[in-house]
């Protein structure tokens, strides 16, 4: 016998944006915004995060490394994957900040990228939290230990180079 309801579309786990920079965290909200996802934030400082974390459970967090609070970005995705469980992919456009970010987020992003590219990247992890094989992006740099190796499948392979269209490169 089946359900009385029809099926409900799949709707897109909403993202959390943690940027000090007004200018690319509007820029970064559109890019998420018009990729059909719902947009929590963006927020400047790790305690204004956790909070909208807490209360609303996004799917993925998107977090600058070097924020302009007391916490970084890095102990800011430690936070969310203890307190909250959830996944964080981290940013920066700074040289070296990768290996330390992959240690405790799901992934890595360097500044600058392109919508196409961030889009990707988000269609990606998602695909992986779901247990679903995926394409990493160009771009994408994927966790090598910490608490989501586990969801970081060997179906990731790369894909032709994504146009970068928006120049976010942080001071």
């Amino acid at each position: 016998m089946g359900s009385q309801f029809p099926p409900r579309a799949y709707r897109k786990p909403s993202i959390l944006i943690v940027e000090d920079d007004p200018l690319i965290a509007t820029v970064v909200g559109v890019m998420v915004e018009v990729s059909g996802r719902e947009v929590l934030g963006p927020v400047r400082n790790a305690s204004e995060a956790i909070a909208l974390a807490e209360a609303n459970r996004p799917g993925i967090a998107l977090v600058d490394i070097h924020l302009a609070d007391e916490q970084s970005g890095i102990d800011l995705a430690e936070s969310l994957a203890e307190r909250c469980k959830i996944p964080t992919l981290l940013m920066s456009g700074s040289l070296g900040d990768e290996d330390v970010a992959l240690r405790v987020g799901i992934g890595f992003l360097e500044k600058p990228f392109g919508a196409e590219t961030l889009v990707a990247s988000l269609d990606a992890i998602e695909q992986m939290l779901n247990g679903e094989e995926c394409r990493r992006p160009v771009g994408l740099r994927l966790c090598r230990s910490g608490p989501w190796l586990t969801v970081v499948t060997a179906f990731s392979v790369d894909q032709p180079a994504l146009q970068q269209d928006f120049d976010l490169r942080s001071n």
